[in-house]
């Protein structure tokens, strides 16, 4: 996909840190078009990590570590947290520190059950611990 922008550390203009490349309004804008015509029908997703992207869960009392090693649409029988499959619903796949597939989880545990910092997980399991 080629980029029809430019993003700027510092606006040449003194206001805008976004140049249309070429002066190419048109494409721009019809680009921007079929972007808001996807996100009206409900078609565009904007995950919350990437593949490569390491989250946080609270195994065994402690935040661990897990590198997202890919993500599909559709069923999970595979999510341990809840015991039950998953259907229509954004699901990721992680792999422990030395590259093993350990597992999967529903887009709509980041938050609650899997953390994509560390810090939120640490927090979690204070918020679980003082519960008991």
């Amino acid at each position: 996909m080629e980029r029809l922008t430019e993003r700027y550390d510092i606006a040449p203009d003194g206001e805008s840190d976004i140049w249309v490349k070429q002066h190419d309004y048109i494409s721009a804008a019809r680009k921007l078009a079929e972007y808001e015509d996807l996100e009206e029908q409900g078609l565009l997703v904007r995950l919350p990590c990437k593949v490569g992207d390491m989250v946080w869960d609270n195994d065994f009392g402690y935040p661990e570590s897990y590198e997202i090693n890919a993500y599909s649409y559709g069923y999970c029988d595979s999510y341990v947290e809840s015991g039950v499959g998953i259907e229509d619903e954004i699901i990721f796949y992680y792999e422990n520190s030395i590259g093993s597939i350990t597992g999967a989880f529903p887009m709509s545990e980041i938050g609650k059950t899997v953390f994509l910092t560390r810090e939120e997980a640490k927090k979690k399991l204070e918020e679980m611990k003082n519960k008991i």
